[in-house]
């Protein structure tokens, strides 16, 4: 998957998870995703990150907007889960 332009200067960098079947109790019979955005401004935000096992594919798609990481001022995680925290380390 690649990076989405969602409005000027805000994109979708998540992932895409084919195999999960069940998350957080609910069938998901065609996988789910792992949403998280960068918002390109005076300084650029990452929110959220995706979950540790396509941690390489959501910094790629980061990768392909910034082409360098330290440019990333500012990471608002949503909440201390996985799926949202877990390409931090």
């Amino acid at each position: 998957m690649r990076a989405i332009e969602i409005k000027p200067n805000i994109y979708w960098v998540g992932a895409i998870d084919w195999a999960v079947r069940d998350f957080h109790g609910y069938v998901t019979p065609h996988g789910t995703t792992y949403n998280n955005y960068l918002i390109i401004d005076d300084e650029i935000t990452l929110v959220d990150t995706v979950k540790h096992d396509f941690a390489e594919v959501g910094l790629a798609n980061v990768r392909s907007l910034v082409n360098d990481y330290s440019k990333v001022k500012n990471i608002v995680i949503n909440h201390i889960e996985n799926d949202h925290m877990g390409a931090l380390g």
